[in-house]
């Protein structure tokens, strides 16, 4: 018998949470916006941003990636956004979606703002050549 999600979820909150004293929530990410603002944006633009507002490239270990450093005045360690500088790899979009989650997260904006600002920075460097 399949449960509605909603049940689904309720379920497993119960189970995950029975014989502990105290509840515990399990909080889902809705990643469908990102999601779909990162189909309107290569890594390449992205990382093109990130770049021009301070974040530090530094090499991966792993081909075909590079990791974005930034450490806030607030913050005990660094923020790192870990993007593929190869286009078409089978992970860019959901790379580029995460990306825009935690941008949305440490710039305290919507992501269209970013996705906005982003392509504003692309145009302007295009414009520069």
């Amino acid at each position: 018998m399949s449960l509605p999600r909603e049940h689904f979820l309720d379920e497993l909150a119960t189970a995950y949470t029975c014989g502990l004293e105290e509840q515990v929530w399990i909080t889902m990410i809705d990643a469908a916006p990102s999601l779909q603002a990162a189909a309107m944006l290569s890594a390449a633009a992205l990382a093109g941003y990130l770049r021009s507002t301070g974040w530090e490239v530094l090499p991966s270990g792993i081909v075909g990636m590079t990791i974005h450093s930034k450490t806030l005045p607030e913050a005990d360690e660094a923020i790192r956004i870990v993007l593929p500088n190869v286009h078409g790899l089978d992970d860019e979009r959901r790379r580029v979606a995460d990306a825009l989650r935690t941008l949305e997260a440490v710039e305290e904006r919507p992501i269209q703002s970013i996705v906005d600002e982003v392509r504003r920075v692309k145009k302007n460097a295009a414009n520069a050549l």
